[in-house]
């Protein structure tokens, strides 16, 4: 018998221990070492290297055994020991320090693990040298632990550190060189540089294609990472190509049904679609479908998730239907496998009313997202974020199925939870503010989004600062809506102090500041400034087309607005020459057969007549007649009403045969669109008699007020007003024409009528009464001249 006390005994308890680590049980064994170590610290005492050992084993053990932590307080324990025995420099206290920094990092302190090894390289460099292999891995560790602690960068500067060491003492095609290379590309990624990443592969797969071969799984890997990188990197088309060109390697050497394969088929069918080939993505994605069926089953979840993929992407190929359709038949599969209340299923019943909506059934999607509602505050309650992206989208879809006041509703109590769950400033609830505001004016309450949008400038204000593009774009929108409500004067005020601000902040070309400089003119003219919205309109002009250029469409349509808004403010002459300026623009861009081209040159008309050009506008009116004619033909109004102005402002410009001859197209063209009856076709009549007799003709417009008393007497009524005048206006050119004594005659049957039906006191009746007294004396003046000739000619036949 030895005793418990003997060198063996404690041995062999020592190598009990170790063989149930190995063995699996690394509970077991530390709770050995622990009791081992009192004694042999009793035994030999604190500092003999056994203990020393069995401090170091036990530390490790409890680690294995899960308790990091533990395991960091054993190694910093032994960390002091072995100070004191054996020196600072000793490779043991090196190599206790990486395991106290191996262990923070495992027991979830990253960064501390990243500190503990970056003290411990340079003691390692100084001590061991900057190639030994346990300089190599600390450095290593160093990348691995920053990368942990999220500091992507400072992970990939620590690789390519190490590469370069590498390189040096490895060579290039050593397999820890290859792994440093791997880490370097990865970290780039995460870094954010994905094009850098792509790169690091691509110079990867160069050695690895040279060292291991074409088909090694590292070669293969890193040519799907290569596709992965692209495709981060903004190169979807890019990924996609490459990773179609590793599927045939892959189904060559792995096989077309090996797990690699089918991810990588998955793959291309992502990018495909992120490459903008949606049709693409999903075609690939239906005969992925299929193999996954047969090789995995129908309840697998990789093609549970190859189903919810293909669903997606017909949805953003256009069949909304299609995409409804296959979420539904993903539902009843994942309802079966995975239950009706797993996270999975209610997302597919949330893209069921998704799509849904984008098939045009809002009301589809609305009654949807009411029935996932009641299961979600159920299964994960009221507060959850899954709940309160549910009642946000059930907004949408009612206010998008016609109703925008139940819409305002929901989002008004979801506000109240927003607000205490996540709080005023979370940007869920900032954009619920945001969509308040933009229901409320779907439901005409002006007001009310303004209000709503106060409260996200507020919260932006307070979140972003007031700089901040968002803070002044909820401004913006805040002070429109003001205006809207009708506080015009407020609204322009406020955008002055606004246009100041992003003029300063995103300088004065910036489009934000653009738009602000156009509702400010907007803001004025409802303010009823009109002259102060033409002076707006002139700053944004001259911005437009030196950052656009003069044709434009925003610039088109700024100096459309100009024109309007001198027109308004009077300025007819300014509307002109605006007019003129815009005319010769839209002329060269838009055609002269162009709406807006025609709109143009009937401002044009219009405010040349009103500069006091007659002769202008009638010209105006001619070429805006000619292109409507073309556009739309005679007998659309639009061009029946150019003719009617062109027919006017001949008259003004002193052609009254040429408005005569207008009006009598008019007259033709309106008897055939409105009718003989109509009263506009009636009053082409008016015009044609005015304008004949204006001309000189006075026969004719006798003709054609004869013609028009026949319509008024059959339309109207031998008594109506009209009827009475028209009389009136026949009896003049009667006698204007030469027949006073038919004047006369007519203007009596006119004045008995007058006098019966108005009264002998009406100014109708005394005004027919004062035609008739001067028709009366010019019929006497024309019977003298004719009785004075009758006696001439007697007397002479007497002479004879």
């Amino acid at each position: 018998m030895l005793g418990p006390d003997h060198p063996d005994t404690l041995a062999t308890r020592h190598n009990l221990a170790y063989w149930r680590g190995e063995a699996g049980d690394a509970a077991g064994a530390a709770a050995a070492l622990e009791e081992l170590l009192a004694d042999l610290e009793r035994v030999l005492g604190p500092d003999h290297p056994d203990t020393l050992t069995t401090r170091h084993n036990l530390a490790r053990q409890r680690g294995e055994a899960g308790d990091a932590a533990g395991a960091v307080v054993d190694f910093e324990q032994l960390l002091a020991y072995q100070e004191r025995v054996l020196g600072s420099d000793n490779p043991d206290i090196l190599t206790t320090r990486a395991h106290i920094a191996h262990w923070r990092g495992e027991a979830g302190d990253a960064a501390g693990a990243t500190a503990a090894y970056e003290q411990l390289l340079p003691d390692l460099e100084r001590v061991l040298g900057p190639d030994h292999p346990d300089t190599l891995t600390t450095l290593t560790n160093i990348g691995y632990w920053r990368g942990k602690a999220g500091d992507a960068p400072g992970a990939a500067a620590a690789f390519e550190e190490l590469l370069a060491y590498l390189e040096r003492v490895l060579g290039s095609d050593h397999p820890d060189t290859l792994a440093a290379r791997n880490n370097v590309a990865y970290w780039r990624g995460e870094a954010g540089d994905a094009a850098g990443a792509a790169t690091a592969y691509e110079e990867l797969l160069a050695h690895r294609e040279r060292v291991l071969g074409p088909d090694h799984p590292d070669t293969l890997t890193t040519r799907a990472n290569i596709g992965y990188w692209r495709g981060e990197g903004a190169d979807a088309a890019g990924a996609a190509v490459a990773l179609e060109e590793l599927l045939v390697d892959l189904e060559r050497v792995l096989g077309p049904d090996h797990p690699d394969t089918v991810t990588t088929r998955g793959n291309i069918a992502r990018w495909r679609g992120e490459a903008g080939d949606a049709a693409g993505a999903a075609v690939a994605l239906e005969g992925l479908l299929v193999d996954l069926e047969r090789v995995l089953g129908q309840d697998h979840t990789d093609t549970l998730t190859t189903r919810s993929n293909l669903a997606y992407w017909r949805g953003e190929a256009g069949d909304a239907a299609g995409a409804a359709a296959a979420f539904e038949q993903l539902l009843a599969y994942q309802e079966r496998v995975l239950g009706p209340d797993h996270p999975d299923t209610f997302t597919t019943r949330s893209n069921i009313a998704r799509w849904r909506g984008e098939a045009g059934d809002a009301a589809g999607a609305a009654v949807a997202l009411e029935e996932l509602l009641v299961d979600l505050e159920r299964v994960l309650g009221q507060d959850h974020t899954d709940t309160l992206t549910t009642r946000s989208n059930l907004a949408y879809w009612r206010a998008e199925a016609g109703d925008a006041a139940s819409a305002v509703a929901v989002l008004e109590e979801l506000l109240v939870d927003l607000e205490r769950v996540l709080g005023p400033d979370h940007p869920d609830t900032l954009t619920a503010w945001n969509d308040l505001a933009k229901w409320r004016v779907e439901a005409g309450d002006a007001a009310g989004a303004a209000a709503a949008f106060e409260q996200l400038f507020a919260g932006r204000e307070r979140v972003l600062g007031p700089d901040h593009p968002g803070t002044l774009t909820a401004r913006h929108n805040l002070i429109y809506w003001q205006g809207e409500a009708g506080d015009a004067a407020g609204a322009t005020a406020a955008f002055q102090q606004l246009l100041a601000d992003q003029e300063r902040i995103l300088g004065p070309d910036h489009t934000d500041t653009i738009t602000t400089r156009n509702n400010l003119a907007y803001s004025r003219k409802e303010a009823g400034d009109a002259a102060g919205a033409a002076a707006a309109f002139e700053q944004l002009l001259v911005c437009l087309e030196r950052v656009s250029g003069p044709e434009h469409p925003d610039a088109l349509t700024a100096l459309n607005n100009l024109a309007c808004l001198r027109r308004e403010a009077e300025d007819a002459a300014g509307a002109a020459a605006a007019f003129k300026l815009l005319l010769g623009r839209t002329l060269r861009v838009l055609g002269p057969d162009h709406p807006d081209t025609l709109r143009t040159w009937k401002g044009l008309a219009y405010s040349t007549g009103e500069a006091g050009d007659a002769a202008g506008a009638a010209a105006a009116f001619e070429q805006l007649l000619a292109g409507l004619e073309r556009v739309l033909g005679l007998d659309h109004p639009d061009a029946l009403a150019a003719l009617h102005k062109l027919a006017y402002w001949r008259g003004e410009a002193g052609d009254a045969a040429g408005a005569a001859a207008a009006f009598e197209q008019l007259f033709a063209g309106r008897e055939r669109v409105l009718g003989p009856d109509h009263p506009d076709t009636l009053n082409a009549l008016t015009n044609i008699g005015n304008w004949r007799g204006k001309a000189g003709d006075a026969a004719g417009a006798a003709a054609a007020f004869r013609q028009l008393l026949v319509e008024q007497e059959r339309v109207r009524g031998p008594e109506h007003r009209l009827t009475l005048a028209t009389r009136l206006l026949l009896a003049y050119w009667r006698g204007k024409a030469g027949d006073a004594q038919g004047a006369v005659a007519a203007l009596k049957q006119l004045l008995a009528d007058y006098g019966r039906i108005l009264g002998p006191h009406h100014p109708d009746t005394l005004r027919a009464k004062d035609h008739l007294a001067r028709w009366q004396s010019k019929a006497s003046e024309t019977a003298g001249v004719h009785q004075s000739t009758a006696e001439s000619s007697s007397r002479g036949a007497s002479h004879r």
